[in-house]
């Protein structure tokens, strides 16, 4: 449908489509980044996509933001990383700490599946990984919660200009922590988000652990 003359002034003056969503840390698709974590502080990422998660709880509406970046080393594979960032209970804004970033990795991704779905909605609040039919890692949900999340996502990506066209999609997804040990032997929270797309089914499992905001640098 055409736009009005004041249609489209009134869109320009309000900037970037990616400064229209919740962007925390006010970054365009194609900045560079660099994560100060070991494997992969050498390189330099660029913003791919950036993902505003909705959830209503209770009536209130709860937002956290995820930046997909990609790194291309010369002669090497790709390397994905998603940083995301969820607002503190009780954020100390004059020392600037508004959000916790958590770093993650990409750990599975598969077609729907009955078997996987029913792990997850069943009654142990628990998610073990097993090989060969020993379990090598075992997940505990958050807070003790028994239900799903269910998020309203809206995605920028390259090409985007304005709020109307951006990719819209639902998600439920499930969170996860287990206690591990550094090389160093010191205890650090790892958590594991598995994440339904509402239309497809489609799963994705996400693993990281949260890390100091003074890691992530803009360049």
């Amino acid at each position: 449908m055409a736009k009005t003359l004041w249609e489209m002034l009134r869109a320009k003056s309000k900037g970037p489509v990616e400064l229209q969503i919740t962007n925390p840390l006010q970054l365009k698709i194609g900045a560079c980044v660099n994560v100060n974590e070991i494997d992969i502080d050498e390189h330099i990422f660029y913003v791919k996509r950036i993902m505003e998660y909705k959830r209503v709880i209770d009536g209130n509406t709860y937002v956290f933001t995820d930046y997909d970046l990609l790194a291309r080393p010369l002669g090497k594979e790709d390397v994905k990383v998603r940083i995301r960032l969820n607002p503190m209970e009780n954020p100390d804004v004059v020392a600037g700490l508004t959000h916790n970033v958590v770093l993650l990795k990409l750990y599975e991704e598969l077609a729907y599946d009955e078997g996987l779905h029913k792990v997850l909605t069943d009654t142990t609040k628990l998610f073990e990984v097993l090989e060969n039919g020993v379990c090598t890692e075992r997940y505990y949900r958050i807070n003790d919660v028994q239900d799903s999340y269910k998020s309203q996502v809206t995605v920028v990506k390259e090409g985007d200009k304005d709020l109307e066209g951006l990719v819209k999609f639902g998600l439920e997804y499930w969170d996860y922590w287990r206690e591990v040990k550094d090389e160093a032997g010191q205890p650090f929270n790892q958590f594991l988000f598995v994440e339904m797309d509402t239309d497809n089914g489609y799963f994705q499992m996400w693993r990281g652990e949260e890390i100091d905001a003074a890691q992530v640098s803009v360049l």
